[in-house]
């Protein structure tokens, strides 16, 4: 396996970022139409807010495979990382998510919603990481 050393202010900036997406997305955006098409409701979620402590561990991963992709490949510029990026999404990303929308009775707003938001992830941890000045090494 390569040896991965992560940009680390790019990597946690675009951790931030994929976090901010999120909290626009499915905090204020599309509260109501996640809560309708999730089946939750206000009130059920309080009993298992103790998740959200969980909830900066998946950007940091996402940020850091993104990272990681980037190193291996080493992308000539910024398309060619948003390339990567959108491979990331449609080869790992969307047919993880598929799973649950195929095998269980969720609508499709709901894989539309969480799909765009994996995609817009994927896209901006590879436009931050690979527009982020790095020193000459």
């Amino acid at each position: 396996m390569p040896k991965i050393s992560f940009h680390w202010p790019s990597l946690i900036a675009s951790a931030i970022a994929i976090y901010f997406v999120g909290f626009l997305l499915y905090g204020l955006i599309f509260e109501e139409a996640w809560l309708i098409w999730s089946g939750y409701r206000a009130e059920t979620l309080a009993a298992e807010s103790w998740r959200v402590a969980l909830s900066p561990i998946m950007p940091v991963l996402l940020a850091a495979g993104i990272g990681w992709v980037l190193h291996w490949c080493k992308p000539a510029d910024l398309g060619a990382a948003l390339v990567l990026g959108g491979l990331v999404w449609l080869l790992l990303l969307l047919p993880t998510r598929l799973y649950s929308w195929v095998y269980s009775p969720q609508p499709l707003g709901l894989l539309l919603l969480d799909g765009g938001h994996l995609l817009a992830d994927a896209l901006l941890a590879a436009a931050i990481q690979q527009a982020w000045p790095k020193k000459a090494q």
